[in-house]
């Protein structure tokens, strides 16, 4: 009797044994924030293109939200599979399985956006230059940049009839470029003030490989 008394108070002590608290995993928190942070910032930025906004904002801070957007979805992928190892070998002292999940998918998304929807088609848009493309937008910038120069010198830019060669001798400043150079096919490069294009300044062009003007080819300094 007096073991099945005790028997009878062991188990109703058993109530008063609290109970192990069973902490949430900061990695599978953490993993949830970033993840959701990172997909808001390239939903935003999505939004921003199809709402044609993104010529009033800098490149700089779209690149930026572009590169934080990258950072926190990639902080959540791996916050997620240390959180989900850690909950594994916790023997019940850890949950938030379900948080560390959501955090993960939730990057892989993010980070699939970001892939197909803003670094692609942005690198398919960057056109492949050869050698003498190369050289002839650099000869469209520094002749552009000599014409700068005369301007703050002269008051005006050379026109029609003066043509690249008042940057020879000019009555205020001299010379402006060493010599009058071709572009990279052995043409002249073409100038025009004011510009059709740039009405408030000039148009300087090659017409590239082709010889040809208004192909796709023509170097410009208005495109």
């Amino acid at each position: 009797m007096e073991q099945i008394g005790g028997n009878l108070r062991d188990t109703s002590n058993q109530s008063d044994i609290p109970k192990a608290k069973i902490k949430i995993s900061a990695a599978a928190i953490w993993s949830f924030v970033c993840a959701m942070g990172g997909l808001l910032l390239y939903v935003t930025i999505l939004f921003m293109a199809w709402a044609s906004l993104l010529e009033f904002v800098d490149d700089v801070f779209v690149f930026g939200m572009i590169s934080l957007g990258t950072f926190l979805g990639i902080v959540g992928l791996i916050q997620g599979l240390i959180s989900l190892n850690r909950i594994k070998k916790s023997v019940g002292r850890l949950r938030g399985a379900g948080l560390s999940r959501k955090g993960i998918i939730i990057s892989i998304i993010g980070l699939f956006i970001w892939t197909v929807f803003v670094l692609l088609p942005r690198i398919s848009k960057v056109p492949f230059h050869t050698e003498e493309e190369r050289a002839a937008k650099i000869g469209v910038a520094d002749i552009e940049n000599s014409l700068h120069y005369y301007f703050f010198d002269n008051g005006s830019y050379p026109t029609n009839e003066q043509g690249l060669e008042s940057l020879l001798n000019a009555k205020k400043g001299g010379r402006y470029i060493s010599k009058l150079y071709s572009d990279p096919w052995g043409r002249p490069f073409h100038y025009v003030y004011p510009g059709v294009h740039n009405p408030n300044r000039f148009d300087l062009w090659s017409n590239g490989e082709d010889g040809i003007e208004g192909t796709k080819d023509d170097i410009t300094n208005f495109k």
